[in-house]
């Protein structure tokens, strides 16, 4: 799965994220060390949009919310 998210974000135009990679579809990635298992719980992914809408409603240039967002939470 790691090595598809890059072709997902370019396929599709879009930051992509998945097991701690991120991707742009301008081709940069970013790899997130941080977290743990249980991150994996239901609810967690409402947490991390949110996370994202309240980086991007700071206007934040391209992938940089989703980059934030992995990192803080």
């Amino acid at each position: 799965m790691p090595q598809a998210v890059p072709a997902i974000a370019e396929k599709y135009r879009a930051v992509v994220t998945g097991q701690g990679i991120i991707a742009s579809p301008e081709g940069d990635v970013w790899t997130v060390a941080a977290g743990n298992p249980g991150l994996g719980t239901s609810g967690s992914g409402d947490v991390l949009a949110g996370a994202v809408g309240g980086f991007l409603a700071r206007e934040l240039l391209d992938a940089m919310p989703q980059v934030l967002s992995e990192l803080t939470f």
